[in-house]
């Protein structure tokens, strides 16, 4: 094994009894295996601590039980975890009249609802509610949602407890929400979040929502909420929602709150709102907006009405070419169109040195980042920036003539994250932990955007699209077309394009693309005016090192196997699914093939094999 025995057995030996442990817990005497005949709701009320209940795929058809309307009731529940065979497989079909589809009360600790598909039957006769709770709920610590689709509803994903209630260390994550009907108070919310601490709501992809994507509401100072990474997409599509100020993504009476790195893309009302504390005149402070980047606005990008200024750096707003209501049309507002009352509030870098850049729309200002970074390039100075408490590094180089810059988060072939700048005359990796610069020569002058996505770089330049391989930075595929395009980025591992009107969505790997009124695609040729030099090979080790040994394609490898292998930051084997290796390389980790070479081989013939 090439990479492992590089390191000695010490850490091939961690790898394997990591990998005992973790099959020996992964059959567990606790777990239940729940086919769409049995019934749900007995075998989670009857479930003991630690119970692993393991939906099989199918249809699961589940009514209201009392005492909420709720299809399956968990409360006084320590350890539990519901998970299904995914999104499509596992679908649990609610009634019409159910209230929601899991009721989470109180005394809950440290459970997980995985894997699965929660779907309403419209027309609804309440407001159903995927997974949540009423505000009398309390005493919950620990709640882990991922991988969970939730449509046809009127709230997605609800986290809520009264103001004296405790409902603490909550992760949303991973999950899509779609559908959602109603405009009133109470409907149309895809994750909703409320009196909670400790919240985290990242990496979700919400479409088509009819009044709130995501709306958090009372979080106390100290509350320490995170709202990151999250796409949403065409909020209240249908404009059935007449209320326009009813914001995508709502911060309200809230403090201690980071936004950062969401894509917002056609929302039909506005965009991000940060707004007071009418009822009980709670602080609105410590709220921070970062890099975020709101698409096709037809009104106010940013809509603030505390009356207070908040930290904003790395925004972008771009605005809808022919808005219906122009005077309503801003990339930043503080005047209160509810009551027609303008306010005080205002946002506000956290440092003079990058001031007037917190709403960028045009060169010659850069913002890029990810997680807790981010990169700002302000007349020629690069930043490398923390979000927490805004230390920050400077590039030594001074750049001049930039286009274009984008970040690549995981690029294990290189060494680990990277950042793209594009000029008139090369195109650079920079490394941000040592800030090494290489150039590749080549004529960026009229380049607009850097996207790095599933291994590949987009790079728009009047008109054309050009994916790059960043490892040897040639083009692998180029399309025309593109010459009205005003913004380019990536979210949900989807390339998106906005022309002004419209939106497109591109497919990185198979190059197809579509949008709502016209097919788009990426050829295979190679555009022959750009040329670049081939560039270095290098491979890195990850730290730690954790190997799985043995993995391969054959019919052992089960999904419960295949669960345990997240955990490995080097996976050995004889695997030849080309799309699974390309997974672990982009989130840096290891694929590392097994080689059994002959007896009869001699040291010169295995290297001339393996160069």
């Amino acid at each position: 094994m090439r990479v492992a025995s590089a390191l000695g057995g010490k850490a091939l030996m961690v790898g394997l009894v990591a990998a005992s442990i973790l099959l020996s817990g992964g059959m567990a005497e606790a777990d239940v295996i729940v086919s769409p005949g049995d019934n749900l709701a007995d075998v989670v009320q009857s479930a003991l601590d630690d119970t692993r209940i393991i939906l099989t795929a199918g249809d699961f058809q589940l009514g209201p039980h009392a005492p909420y309307g709720q299809a399956v009731l968990i409360e006084n529940k320590s350890g539990l975890t519901i998970t299904g065979q995914g999104c499509n497989q596992t679908r649990l079909r609610l009634a019409s009249n159910t209230q929601f589809g899991f009721y989470i009360g109180s005394h809950v600790s440290n459970l997980r609802i995985e894997n699965l598909q929660i779907e309403g039957t419209l027309p609804l006769q309440t407001n159903t509610c995927g997974i949540g709770s009423f505000t009398g709920t309390t005493d919950v610590h620990g709640v882990w949602v991922e991988a969970v689709c939730v449509e046809h509803m009127a709230v997605g994903i609800s986290v809520a407890t009264s103001t004296t209630g405790v409902y603490d260390d909550v992760t949303i994550t991973g999950n899509i929400v779609r559908n959602l009907v109603g405009v009133e108070a109470g409907w149309g919310y895809g994750i909703h979040c409320e009196n909670a601490t400790n919240v985290s709501i990242s990496n979700n992809v919400i479409e088509n929502v009819s009044r709130h994507s995501i709306y958090l509401a009372r979080a106390a100072q100290g509350a320490n909420i995170s709202i990151t990474h999250n796409l949403i997409l065409d909020n209240n599509r249908d404009e059935q929602n007449t209320r326009w100020y009813t914001a995508a993504l709502v911060c309200s009476r809230a403090s201690s709150v980071i936004i950062a790195h969401n894509v917002i893309i056609y929302p039909r009302s506005i965009g991000i709102s940060v707004e007071p504390d009418e009822y009980y005149g709670w602080p609105t402070t410590d709220i921070y907006l970062v890099h975020n980047q709101v698409i096709g606005e037809p009104y106010v990008g940013i809509w603030l009405t505390t009356g207070d200024t908040h930290t904003a750096l790395g925004n972008r707003v771009v605005l809808h070419s022919a808005p219906s209501h122009p005077e309503w049309c801003h990339q930043v507002s503080s005047d209160n169109y509810a009551t027609g009352v303008p306010t005080s509030s205002a946002l506000a870098p956290p440092l003079p040195r990058w001031a007037n850049s917190e709403v960028i729309d045009s060169p010659p200002d850069y913002a890029t980042g990810f997680n807790d970074r981010l990169y700002v390039m302000k007349n020629g100075i690069l930043d490398k920036i923390s979000l927490y408490n805004w230390l920050y590094q400077t590039c030594p180089v001074q750049w001049s003539d930039v286009t274009a810059i984008g970040a690549q988060e995981s690029a294990p072939l290189l060494g680990g994250e990277r950042l793209w700048i594009a000029t008139t005359s090369a195109l650079y990796e920079v490394d941000p932990l040592t800030w090494q610069v290489q150039e590749q020569s080549s004529d960026w002058s009229g380049a607009q955007w850097i996207t790095a996505l599933s291994g590949y770089l987009f790079i728009l330049k009047d008109g054309v699209l050009y994916r790059l391989d960043p490892l040897t930075l040639q083009s692998t595929g180029s399309a025309t077309g593109w010459q009205q395009i005003q913004w380019m980025g990536a979210a949900a591992g989807d390339l998106y394009l906005w022309d002004g009107y419209n939106y497109y969505r591109v497919d990185p790997d198979s190059v197809n693309g579509s949008g709502p009124s016209e097919t788009c695609s990426i050829s295979g040729t190679v555009k022959s005016d750009v040329d670049f030099k081939a560039a270095r090979m290098t491979h890195t080790v990850p730290d730690p090192f954790l190997c799985m040994y043995g993995h391969h394609d054959g019919a052992g490898m089960t999904e419960q196997f295949k669960g345990i292998t997240p955990a490995f930051t080097v996976v050995e084997g004889t695997s030849t699914d080309t799309d699974f290796i390309k997974e672990l390389c982009v989130q840096g980790r290891v694929y590392a093939y097994h080689v059994t070479n002959p007896t009869s081989s001699t040291t010169a013939g295995l290297v001339q094999k393996e160069s």
